[in-house]
């Protein structure tokens, strides 16, 4: 019994559909072995049926289409660095400029609630009841046409299905239609959002894991690279270790500094001023532990 709301139950006896996920079964295996033994890399978890629904009926033992398209399903932490590297400021090897973090964040809540258009992926769950074990994605544009002689041997295949609103939604992707088919969004299930968010922070998360992509200040990358260092020539622990060295001290610091500075070249320009160096280290220090001020740089630093 399926139990993530993307999926459905499926009957063993009922023809194939679209959004049917087929893992690698013996069967399978040997099909692949024959015609695309490429495909047996172990990198490629499973496949996802993209021949539309009415032409995978059988009517007198055939079904209507020649061919039986299947889609790679690949892990999402696989792919990730690819991904990232079409929308965010990269640096090399995997690491990332801090401030594009959100263009990641936008991406992955893309691909996630099925807007993600423009790539070609389809998001899967982990169910272990249809085959899949962690956060993957059905990559539409790396497909694989098998004949429709070893329908028997795709169906017997088959983990799982999409839900009736998750298998429109991916006949509509793939026959790249105009219309705009709808589907739930993550938020508009109970403890979706937040099961959404964990998704999100667990592949975009700061400490270093392998496959995921590293984070760094884009400041410390500019004084880097003025200081004259050439970041992509460097390896992807290098590129951090070397970055570290040129973060710039925080936001709050600076801008106290400033002020600190403003302030006693009034003290040297005014000889009627009656603030003392004394009443400059008090107002800074004021400033240090101002809740609101700390409160105002810290939403600044974030936009």
């Amino acid at each position: 019994m399926v139990s993530h709301w993307t999926y459905k139950p499926v009957d063993a006896e009922q023809d194939l559909d679209q959004g049917d996920i087929v893992i690698l079964s013996e069967g399978l295996k040997s099909l692949l072995q024959e015609v695309h033994p490429h495909f047996l890399d172990p990198k490629y978890l499973a496949f996802m049926v993209l021949t539309q629904s009415c032409d995978l009926v059988r009517r007198k033992g055939e079904c209507k289409s020649r061919y039986i398209t299947l889609a790679c399903i690949r892990s999402l932490e696989d792919v990730l660095i690819g991904l990232l590297d079409q929308v965010c400021a990269g640096i090399g090897g995997g690491t990332y400029r801090e401030e594009s973090r959100g263009e990641a964040k936008r991406l992955l809540q893309r691909i996630i609630n099925q807007n993600e258009q423009a790539l070609g992926l389809f998001y899967l769950h982990p169910d272990a009841d249809v085959g899949i074990a962690v956060p993957s994605i059905a990559m539409l544009q790396v497909s694989i046409a098998v004949r429709r002689d070893h329908y028997d041997t795709i169906r017997s295949a088959r983990a799982g299905a999409l839900d009736s609103e998750f298998r429109n939604k991916l006949g509509w992707l793939v026959g790249n239609l105009y219309s705009r088919i709808g589907t739930p969004d993550w938020s508009d299930r109970k403890d979706g959002q937040k099961a959404a968010e964990k998704i999100i922070k667990d592949h975009l998360k700061r400490a270093a894991v392998p496959n995921l992509p590293r984070w760094v200040s884009g400041e410390a990358v500019d004084a880097a690279q003025k200081a004259g260092l050439d970041l992509s020539k460097l390896s992807e622990q290098e590129i951090v270790s070397e970055v570290a060295k040129h973060t710039p001290k925080p936001l709050k610091t600076r801008v106290t500094r400033e002020v600190a500075r403003v302030l006693r070249e009034l003290l040297v320009e005014s000889d009627e001023s009656e603030m003392s160096e004394a009443d400059v280290d008090r107002l800074l220090r004021r400033l240090d532990n101002d809740a609101r001020y700390s409160s105002l740089l810290r939403r600044k630093q974030s936009e």
